[in-house]
């Protein structure tokens, strides 16, 4: 394909990914991850991406 090099797109932009409360086999299930990839302990001003797990809702949860 031209002008495509091939390289994904978190490796070019280097993309931070915060998890809330993933499943124990997370890593597992999105492997291989793309290099440059960093997933972050807490979210900040430099988180790209928050990713919330939830295996029901709650009555009186707070919406964002």
């Amino acid at each position: 394909m031209s002008g495509y090099s091939g390289t994904p797109l978190a490796q070019k932009l280097g993309i931070r990914v915060y998890l809330h409360e993933p499943s124990a086999h997370y890593a597992r299930l999105v492997a291989p991850l793309p290099p440059g990839m960093e997933m972050m302990a807490r979210p900040d001003t430099r988180t790209d991406i928050v990713h919330i797990f939830a295996a029901r809702g709650r009555r009186g949860a707070r919406r964002a």
